[in-house]
């Protein structure tokens, strides 16, 4: 009794499918790229990105988070454009891993007898060619997330500096508030009489939580040093001059 044998390469079929599938998908992605060439030039900024769908879906992200931020609605892809990601993404992450996996593991069953004699087949030529979309890729996946997610700390921290700075300004200004106050009531209204000279910080700036402050009090002006308790690198230098103005600004640390 002899064991049936199966000499093609991949399913019946199977290649023909493939092949009119990604046909289908490139002739769609090359025609609505010669009749929407603005929409191309938006949505395909660099050809490697062709290959990396999901940084164009990335900043296309990027673009509905600046119209938002800028108080715009935030707008929706053309169908062209949402057809072409699909279609790459298709190609991509379905298509190509499909076919070299399998194609692999064919190889990997039925290794081809050698008979010093080379032979290119249909499926060996789409076998090379999602082979190499897929280790490319496979390959440069991992870069990319990794420097995605560095650059979204480096941006989460950025926020962060910036809101402690914004934080750090606000009491600054109600502090110029209430030196200015000091200097303009009476003595026997606890005040200054024209100066400064006396001044205390009030109680409850020591209880903030974002910054610890001191101040150099003079005659005609009050020199306040912040510095962040979140950031103890960053600090904040201001003057209050003798019209309660801040003056002389000084940023050191993260936040300059």
């Amino acid at each position: 009794m002899s064991q049936k044998t199966d000499s093609s390469e991949f399913a019946p079929g199977f290649v023909w499918q493939i092949c009119l599938l990604g046909a289908a998908v490139l002739a769609f992605t090359i025609y609505s790229s010669k009749g929407n060439l603005w929409v191309a030039s938006k949505i395909i900024r660099e050809p490697a990105t062709a290959l990396h769908p999901w940084v164009i879906a990335g900043l296309q992200t990027m673009e509905n988070g600046l119209a938002a931020f800028s108080g715009m609605p935030p707008k929706t892809p053309p169908l062209v454009a949402q057809t072409r990601l699909l279609a790459a993404l298709i190609i991509v992450l379905v298509i190509s891993p499909t076919v070299f996996l399998l194609g692999w593991r064919r190889r990997r069953l039925n290794p081809s007898p050698s008979t010093g004699e080379l032979r290119l087949h249909g499926s060996g030529v789409l076998y090379l060619l999602t082979g190499v979309i897929t280790v490319y890729v496979g390959l440069s996946a991992p870069p990319i997330v990794y420097f995605a997610e560095k650059a979204r700390g480096d941006l989460r921290r950025a926020q962060s500096v910036q809101d402690n700075r914004d934080q750090i300004i606000t009491d600054l200004n109600f502090l110029a508030l209430d030196i200015y106050q000091y200097r303009l009531l009476p003595r026997k209204m606890n005040g200054g009489a024209g100066s400064y000279v006396g001044y205390t910080l009030p109680p409850e700036v020591s209880k903030a939580r974002d910054a610890t402050y001191s101040a150099a009090v003079r005659d005609n002006e009050v020199a306040i040093h912040a510095r962040s308790t979140i950031y103890p690198s960053a600090s904040v230098k201001v003057t209050v001059d003798a019209t309660g103005r801040l003056v002389w600004w000084e940023y050191a640390g993260e936040f300059r």
